[in-house]
């Protein structure tokens, strides 16, 4: 059964049940803000982005044709991602420790030299081996390397409605579509001894905890003709820490604030909302998913009042009202990877599913 991306409800009833206020963020630009006592409610966790940045108003290709989202549970056992790839040539990367690239597309074939780990190949083609050219030097090698030695990576930009635009990568191996973000945590201080490390690695792991493997990608020939690399493939996602990553997150210990995210960066503060006392694993997901999937919020902000809301348990609405422990990650939220993976496969009907 076909499932939409989202479902429009009345904003002016929204806006009643969040009892959201107006504030100013420290930038001066003006977003919705919901301060409130106990139970919290949500705040505007998006700083509206600056228009003269150049990396603003990527908006992501809307898909045709016979791409589409839905949420079947149909079953197909997982396969190894395509013996045949599509949309060649395309640049590939080695997965293994090193693997070689050979003369003909044989196992028993002569070996011309071993590819390194992350050493980039270029794809032209093939079927359970690859035809591949690489540089190891000075020399250039022309051969073949088995498919499942290869991984295709591509940086995808998705745009939310408050004009941020977020950059993650997107990688196709073996079993999965891995979707990873390099994130740079910073802290600002105010951190007990070792807090700044349990916080990191906490909004680590929420993010991983509400958005990893949660649906699969499936790949589906027109007509029922089968051909190799049709199936289903988990979703799995991370963020991982790295001091050099373009990306910067503040980590401000021992203080409570609106933590939120924008194209430039993020803040995330210990102590959540005023007088919340910690901030909730589900915030550090919520925040999480602007910035490794580019998700938009889907509660009530006046800001934005073009704005999908959504009451379906959404991890991007407001699950302070609509129940935090119902609240989780939606189909559609995945969706732009339709895109992403129709562009790899552009004879196969792609889908997301449970």
């Amino acid at each position: 059964m076909m499932k939409a991306f989202a479902r429009r409800i009345d904003p002016q009833k929204n806006s009643q049940k969040s009892n959201s206020k107006e504030s100013a963020t420290s930038e001066g630009s003006e977003v919705g803000i919901s301060y409130a006592p106990p139970p919290f409610q949500l705040e505007a966790s998006e700083i509206p982005a600056d228009p003269s940045d150049p990396s603003e108003g990527k908006k992501q290709g809307r898909v045709q044709g016979n791409k589409s989202v839905n949420k079947s549970t149909a079953h197909t056992p997982v396969q190894r991602i395509p013996r045949s790839p599509q949309a060649t040539p395309f640049e590939g990367k080695v997965i293994p420790g090193s693997t070689p690239i050979r003369e003909n597309p044989d196992l028993n074939s002569r070996r011309l030299i071993d590819v390194p780990r992350n050493h980039p190949v270029e794809v032209l083609g093939g079927d359970a081996w690859l035809h591949c050219r690489t540089r190891i030097g000075v020399q250039d090698y022309d051969g073949y390397i088995s498919h499942e030695q290869i991984k295709r990576e591509v940086d995808f930009t998705n745009t939310t409605d408050t004009g941020n635009a977020y950059t993650s990568k997107l990688t196709m191996f073996n079993h999965t579509f891995a979707i990873t973000k390099e994130v740079n945590f910073v802290d600002s201080g105010g951190f007990a001894e070792g807090a700044y490390v349990r916080l990191r690695t906490r909004t680590i792991s929420a993010i991983r905890s509400y958005l990893d493997r949660k649906y699969k990608v499936k790949i589906e020939s027109p007509e029922g003709e089968r051909q190799h690399g049709d199936g289903e493939y988990p979703i799995v996602l991370s963020v991982a820490h790295n001091s050099s990553a373009d990306y910067s997150v503040e980590l401000n210990g021992g203080e409570a604030g609106t933590s939120y995210m924008s194209s430039s960066g993020g803040e995330i503060y210990e102590l959540g909302q005023p007088g919340e006392g910690m901030i909730p694993d589900i915030t550090l997901a919520h925040e999480g998913s602007h910035m490794v999937l580019g998700a938009s919020d889907e509660y009530a902000n006046a800001r934005v009042p073009a704005r999908v809301l959504t009451d379906d348990h959404s991890l991007m609405a407001n699950y302070y009202v609509q129940g935090v422990d119902e609240a989780e990650i939606k189909v559609r939220h995945f969706g732009f990877l339709v895109y992403q993976i129709s562009a790899m496969f552009p004879d196969r009907t792609i889908s997301i599913v449970e």
